[in-house]
């Protein structure tokens, strides 16, 4: 598992491969401060995937929620579109890369 490391933004500024190689190699995200306040969260790009697709399902079931008839006029699983086992433009929701 990884450890969040905390630092203030001015080191991103100073040191950024240093940062990036942390971010990178060991999957640790950085919360980035600015006057002693967190202000951003620096992630890999693979973690950041996985996120993204994380709130994109929850998305497609709180819509599906709301209305559980897709366009086309049947029932469409929520299940089955978090799988990747409906394309997703059958319900009316933008597809995502």
């Amino acid at each position: 598992m990884f450890q969040t490391q905390i630092k203030p933004s001015s080191q991103l500024r100073n040191n950024y491969a240093e940062m990036i190689k942390l971010v990178k190699e060991r999957r640790a995200p950085v919360i980035l401060t600015n006057n002693g306040k967190p202000d951003a969260v620096l992630v890999n790009m693979e973690d950041y995937a996985e996120f993204e697709k994380f709130m994109y399902r929850q998305y497609v079931r709180e819509a599906l929620a709301a209305d559980d008839t897709s366009p086309a006029g049947r029932r469409t699983s929520p299940n089955a579109i978090a799988q990747g086992k409906t394309p997703i433009h059958l319900c009316g929701l933008p597809r995502v890369g």
